[in-house]
């Protein structure tokens, strides 16, 4: 059965369906790898951050929804992004779940803020989130998104950041993001071998 790809703005009901995503599509990052005691609690982890990030009036959301025939619509991506300018994030303070390791998750929220500080990106647009679920992915659709991100964000005339995974390093690459940064945190200390590794990324105006 043919399937239409419809990008929109998300509203609030996506909220959760994003946090779902975002989960299944970044099984290497350390805060869904955990050994959670329940299933449930990363999202009640993740879920918090995109609420708070949303009500912010200079975050913008977009969904991708694939529509198959008379179906109803499924959402199988988004992205979210800061416009440019001095626009402070909100403060995320999530409520960790009892049995999570409380330690090791405000240790690396901490490490990933203080590195964002002292880059010196907070006027410039950000890719803040991305993601497709794993199902959907490498079918054109993170790629769809992108489009429309970078339409508006080349439109306003600015830089545009991310801090991107080794899986989503290539994509950014080939809208013209260019890396000028590896990022290495430790987290020997709570019994995880391998360091969580990142790059900074940043794109010109139109790619260029």
């Amino acid at each position: 059965m043919a399937s239409s790809l419809v990008i929109r703005p998300a509203t609030s009901k996506d909220l959760p369906r994003i946090a779902q995503i975002d989960i299944a599509a970044n099984p290497v990052h350390p805060l869904v790898s955990l050994p959670w005691a329940h299933p449930d609690d990363a999202y009640a982890v993740f879920f918090p951050r995109y609420e708070l990030f949303f009500s912010a009036p200079f975050m913008h959301f977009l969904v991708a929804e694939e529509i198959k025939g008379g179906a109803e619509a499924e959402i199988v991506g988004f992205a979210s992004w800061k416009e440019e300018g001095e626009n402070e994030e909100p403060e995320y303070n999530p409520e960790i779940p009892e049995s999570a390791n409380g330690a090791l998750i405000g240790y690396l929220i901490g490490e990933i803020e203080a590195h964002k500080k002292g880059l010196g990106v907070q006027g410039l647009a950000e890719l803040e989130s991305f993601g497709v679920a794993p199902e959907h992915q490498r079918k054109g659709v993170g790629a769809a998104m992108l489009k429309v991100v970078l339409e508006e964000v080349d439109k306003r005339g600015g830089k545009m950041f991310v801090n991107s995974t080794e899986a989503g390093k290539g994509l950014y690459e080939k809208f013209g993001w260019r890396s000028f940064g590896e990022v290495r945190i430790d987290l020997s200390e709570f019994g995880i071998k391998k360091p969580y590794v990142t790059w900074d990324m940043m794109r010109e105006v139109g790619g260029a």
